[in-house]
């Protein structure tokens, strides 16, 4: 480790121990307020599932995702009819498809 670098993680950390003896009571009322910690631990926990099943579905991303995969966007009119509506053809389509995204099927 070089001398520079050395001085700047010294000098870091005495700022920051003398931020925490200055601020020594807001630290306390932010650090130990009476906050029930269950909806952070849930939202934590939620993402850490949703990161987990995406890295699970990373290596099949392009056979779900993609023309090449189960179904190209091609042969969905063909299986769900004409006039369905569906957030991935309109994101995929021209400009001018987007505007006007499809209509309901009548029946």
């Amino acid at each position: 480790m070089s001398a520079g670098l050395a001085v700047a993680l010294a000098l870091t950390a005495a700022s920051l121990v003398g931020l925490v003896a200055l601020h020594r009571e807001g630290l306390r009322r932010v650090l130990l307020r009476a906050v029930d910690p269950r909806p952070l631990l849930f939202r934590i926990a939620f993402g850490c599932c949703l990161l987990v099943s995406l890295l699970e579905i990373a290596p099949l991303a392009p056979y779900l995702f993609s023309d090449e995969g189960i179904v190209p966007r091609a042969a969905v009119p063909e299986l769900m009819g004409p006039g369905r509506w569906s957030a991935s053809a309109t994101a995929c389509a021209s400009p001018r498809a987007r505007a006007t995204p499809g209509r309901w099927p009548s029946s």
